[in-house]
Parts: structure tokens; C-alpha cells; sequence
């Protein structure tokens, strides 16, 4: 079984997976058991996607002290000049103060160790509307000189997706899609960047773990979501396909980049074995679509709304 290919853009290759790294930088995820790792392990995780084919690495200022682990590791491993980085200006900062955006990438920049960065993004799509008030004249600025190569926004609705698409400063997308989450595909946000020569980049295919967790473990941390993982999980069996291959078969289906994170090795490997799963047809995404839409509303799918139980 031939594995997924990498994604061809503008010339250049984006690996099928991309590692997201917010789990080396704090703990994260509903599905999360480790915690932040330490630096030796964070090392050996970075080895870990670079064996296992990974040659992009998503990152964020937001996502604690991951720039600097993420750096190290890759100076360790002497990998910083073979891989591509995306990371994203926090939403902390002062969106019309231009300089303090410029300060803000240039330190990412010495964090990572990285002369240049792949490609930076908006963190939260409501920085959209500054675009034109001098965000995107100094971000602009700093990929016209190098230290930038794409510039790009992380999205959540497809309101705000279809917007970025239609924005000529700006070339990649990162949105959440899966197989309990369907709006961007159904909404034509995967057509329309491909129209317009842009790149999405898919995040949250399990739902930061949510569609790999058992039904009763589902429950206890965020009882609000039990019943449709009980129904995920009938579908996934009624299928005899596990539900973690189920998600992966979805998201190949997009034929997109897909940021996954990871706490371990075993992790890394595991998702990467997983793209030699075939992908989902059109059946197949209707059939999940009929299955879960009853038990399925945004205090679900949208982790910002969670609430988990006390």
C-alpha cells in the first residue's frame, strides 16, 4: 500500500505531516497524559518526525516556551536548515503597534535559531481586520526582506477562511477540520484555495485527541461529548476500522497538510504509519455525516467552548 504523498506548492514540498509542537512548550490537549516533555525527550520527538518523513514543524509564541525547545532540538539534532517552520504572532500583542509586531517575529526568529522562517501566521483570525491599518505593511517589510518566506492567518470559521483566501498578501491557511468538524469542506474552503493557489494547512484532525479517546474516558473529561463518542466509536467498529485510523482516513481524504501533535515517539510513528491508511471517499465522509450530525453542536466541536467537567 503506497503511503500518502507530500504535498507539492509553488515548487516546493510540504511534508503530509506536519508536527505541531504546542505540547513542547505546555501541556495541551484534552487527550493529554504526559504533560510537557522534558528537553531530552522533546529531542528525541524531533528526531522522531524527521525519521519518520516530517519536514514541517508548527510552532507559536503563544504556545508557551515551544519556540526555544523546538530550537534547541533542531540545533541538536542539525536539522535547522532542512526544515520548514511555521510559527504564529501572539495575540497578546498590540496588533497596530508595527514594531512591536517586527520585535515579536525577529524573536522567534532567535528562538528557533532560524535565519528565516517558513512562514508566519496570524494566531487569531480577528487580526484580519487589521490588515490594512499596518499589520500587513510590516509583515509585508519583513518578508521582502528574507526573514519571512509565506505570510498567512490560523482560522476557525469558514467566514474568516474564505476572507483570508481572497487576500493576495496572504498565501497559507491553517484550519480545523475533521471528521466530526466538516464546515470548511462543505463550505468549499479547500476549492477555493486551490483556485487561488494558496495552502491550507489542516489542524485539529483528532480533535486534540478527542476522537482517539474512549467513550467512558470521553465522559469523564468532557461529558458534553460522550454520547457522540459512543456513536463515533459503533460507526468506527460497525466499519472495523479503529476510530484513530477512521480520523486519519478522513483527513487524507482532504489531500491537504495535516498538523498533528505529539507527546511521545511512539506517537510520531504511529501517526505516520497511519497515512498508509486509504483514504475516506465521498460515501465514506457522507456516511460519518449522517451518523453523527444528531449528536454532534459547536460546544463540541469548537474546544474554545469546552467545558470540562469539574
Amino acid at each position: 500500500m503506497a503511503r500518502a504523498e507530500d504535498i507539492r506548492w509553488r515548487g516546493e514540498t510540504v511534508s503530509r505531516l506536519v508536527l505541531g509542537t504546542a505540547q513542547l512548550g505546555m501541556d495541551y490537549g484534552i487527550a493529554n497524559r504526559r504533560g510537557q516533555p522534558s528537553p531530552g525527550r522533546a529531542q528525541e520527538l524531533i528526531a522522531e518526525a524527521w525519521q519518520q518523513g516530517i519536514r514541517v514543524f508548527d510552532t507559536a509564541q503563544a504556545y508557551g516556551d515551544s519556540e526555544a525547545v523546538l530550537g534547541a532540538g533542531l540545533r541538536r539534532c542539525g536539522l535547522q536548515d532542512k526544515v520548514l517552520v511555521v510559527t504564529k504572532v501572539s495575540p497578546q500583542l498590540d496588533p497596530l503597534d508595527e514594531e512591536a509586531v517586527k520585535r515579536a517575529v525577529e524573536g522567534s526568529c532567535r528562538r528557533l535559531g532560524l535565519e528565516r522562517l517558513w512562514a508566519v501566521l496570524l494566531h487569531r483570525e480577528g487580526w484580519l481586520d487589521y490588515w490594512d491599518q499596518g499589520l500587513g505593511r510590516v509583515l509585508r517589510s519583513l518578508r521582502r526582506g528574507g526573514q519571512v518566506g509565506h505570510l498567512g492567518v490560523s482560522v476557525y470559521s469558514t467566514e474568516a477562511a474564505a476572507r483570508a483566501l481572497q487576500n493576495p498578501d496572504l498565501d497559507v491557511i491553517q484550519v480545523p477540520c475533521n471528521a466530526w468538524d466538516q464546515r470548511m469542506l462543505e463550505a468549499g474552503v479547500f476549492a477555493l484555495a486551490r483556485s487561488h493557489d494558496k495552502l491550507c494547512m489542516v489542524r485539529s484532525i483528532y480533535l486534540q485527541g478527542l476522537l482517539s479517546l474512549p467513550a467512558e474516558t470521553v465522559g469523564q473529561r468532557l461529558p458534553r461529548a460522550r454520547e457522540a463518542a459512543e456513536h463515533w466509536r459503533c460507526l468506527a467498529e460497525s466499519l472495523g476500522i479503529a476510530p484513530v485510523a477512521l480520523a486519519m482516513r478522513f483527513a487524507l481524504s482532504l489531500e491537504l497538510p495535516l498538523v498533528v501533535g505529539a507527546e511521545s515517539c511512539e506517537q510520531v510513528a504511529h501517526n505516520a504509519a497511519l497515512l498508509d491508511e486509504p483514504a475516506l471517499d465521498a460515501e465514506g465522509r457522507a456516511l460519518i455525516r449522517r451518523s453523527l450530525t444528531e449528536v454532534l453542536d459547536a460546544e463540541i466541536v469548537d474546544p474554545s467552548r469546552w467545558q470540562p467537567a469539574e
